[in-house]
């Protein structure tokens, strides 16, 4: 069991023990004494002690426990995801995520779910309602989908709009490090360069020696940073640099891809699978 998920069961009142030993079976990796300890656990279960185990186990990974409002956004997301694969049990979920946005006052994401719990609601009660069930099913299926890929990151590097690029260095087998007036971002992955209309320049490209790096240099440097943009779900990290766009986007489940920063606290990066930290 995931660890937000462990915890919003805790925070409502529906968490067992025997939850709490299922996920130090998970956690066994981390390879320390308390999760041992906590995982090697058998009936009968004491609350209370098996309460104390898992917060020692979480303080051994250097954890901080997220707030209630941090898991039910979690909540909320794994059962979007389950909603993509368009399972017997869409009706219930949709239910279920409209009022946790509800109950932990979730405005935004209460309005993206507003429209879908009002299509179930006019399926049951409004009898003029022309839908018929598989058709409100495949609608809430096809929202979610819309959703999903949609969804942006609610941090935009707002600090570095407005801000040069003052250099564009090569690095080894490829990749580069495109350098601001008061960050950088560094390449690892895959990547483009393209305007409104057509692709520039891409890294097969570089790879097939179609273009070489002083092109690049020459498109990119002076230019003038217009928006950061960076889409969770893909992952997919877009930079505006007037008017041309630099997208970013991981391609590898071994290695990491990218980082971005602008030399304050406000650093992101992703990691190998293309996890965004």
């Amino acid at each position: 069991m995931e660890f937000h998920e462990l915890l919003y069961k805790k925070y409502n009142g529906l968490d067992l023990p025997e939850d709490y030993v299922h996920w130090a079976e998970e956690m066994l990796y981390f390879n320390t004494d308390e999760m041992k300890k906590l995982a090697s656990m058998r009936p009968p279960y004491y609350v209370f002690e098996i309460e104390e185990m898992f917060e020692k186990a979480v303080r051994s990974l250097g954890w901080k426990f997220p707030t209630i409002k941090e898991c039910a956004i979690s909540h909320i997301n794994r059962l979007h995801q389950r909603l993509l694969f368009a399972g017997d049990d869409v009706f219930a979920m949709v239910k279920e995520i409209y009022n946790c946005t509800i109950q932990y006052q979730l405005e935004e994401k209460q309005l993206q779910w507003y429209e879908p719990s009002e299509w179930i609601d006019q399926l049951h009660y409004d009898q003029a309602f022309n839908l018929s069930k598989e058709a409100v099913r495949e609608k809430i299926v096809r929202h979610a989908r819309k959703l999903w890929h949609a969804e942006k990151s609610e941090y935009t590097f707002s600090t570095l709009i407005g801000r040069r690029v003052l250099n564009v260095a090569v690095k080894t087998d490829d990749r580069f490090i495109v350098q601001f007036e008061n960050g950088s971002l560094m390449i690892e992955c895959a990547w483009r360069i393209r305007n409104t209309e057509t692709i520039l320049f891409g890294d097969s490209d570089l790879q097939s020696n179609a273009v070489k790096w002083h092109e690049i240099q020459d498109l990119l440097i002076k230019r003038t940073i217009q928006d950061v943009q960076l889409w969770h779900n893909c992952p997919f990290l877009m930079v505006q640099l007037d008017d041309v766009f630099l997208d970013v986007f991981h391609s590898s489940s071994l290695f990491e891809g990218w980082s971005i920063t602008d030399d304050e606290d406000h650093y992101l990066f992703s990691d190998h699978g293309g996890h965004v930290f």
